[in-house]
């Protein structure tokens, strides 16, 4: 098999027992599905370098085919022409039915589905990737657009929370709720009614906000 075929679906299943894992565990904390997820996508970033170094198993799932002996024989001597003329009848032809999925097995061996399966993975690839940047840039719109929370309040709350000093409180008017993005420089970004709120709510929503951050998954 195709060595990046192979590479292929060995990914594609770990990430989906990994979903599937994820999705029996729903009813757990957050950070025990997150820490599924991180488990199998460094899973699959490691798998390339797990395919150099370790060896290689062979298992055997079928029999092997009989190898079907070839005999050879001597080629025998033509018979000797006869006089005699035999008058030949015509043999008559028997008409046999076409066999249209005969047709498509000579179409599907034909195919070459490594480069069809290749093709298929880079699509939905590319179609996550350009998710992932237009989710980015509506995240950096709402952020252009956002002001910082400068009262006392929140910023005292914040500070009170554990808030790293790069963790930006901004206010937006694009978000019914809360949320979090950001690695380096994490952004929490809360609704304009958020001033409403009293403070054991404001507590609770920028103690659930640190949590991504701290967990580094927003």
């Amino acid at each position: 098999m195709d060595t990046l075929l192979e590479l292929y679906w060995k990914s594609s299943l770990l990430l989906a027992a990994g979903g599937v894992t994820a999705l029996l565990a729903r009813r757990a904390s957050a950070a025990t599905r997150h820490l599924i997820w991180t488990a199998s996508l460094l899973g699959a970033l490691a798998m390339p370098l797990a395919g150099k170094l370790l060896p290689r198993v062979t298992v055997a799932a079928l029999p092997a085919e009989p190898q079907a002996e070839v005999v050879f024989e001597a080629p025998r001597a033509a018979p000797e022409a006869r006089s005699f003329a035999v008058q030949s009848m015509p043999t008559p032809v028997p008409y046999v039915a076409p066999r249209p999925h005969k047709d498509w097995l000579r179409l599907a061996r034909a195919v070459d589905w490594a480069y069809l399966l290749r093709g298929l993975w880079m699509c939905v690839a590319g179609a996550l990737l350009v998710r992932i940047v237009l989710g980015q840039l509506q995240l950096l719109r709402i952020a252009g657009r956002a002001r910082p929370a400068l009262d006392n309040e929140w910023r005292s709350l914040l500070q009170s929370c554990g808030a790293a000093a790069n963790v930006s409180l901004l206010i937006s008017r694009d978000v019914k709720m809360p949320i979090t993005w950001g690695t380096l420089h994490p952004r929490i970004v809360i609704p304009e009614n958020a001033s409403d709120w009293n403070l054991e709510h404001r507590r609770a929503v920028l103690l659930h906000e640190l949590a991504h951050v701290e967990r580094r998954d927003s």
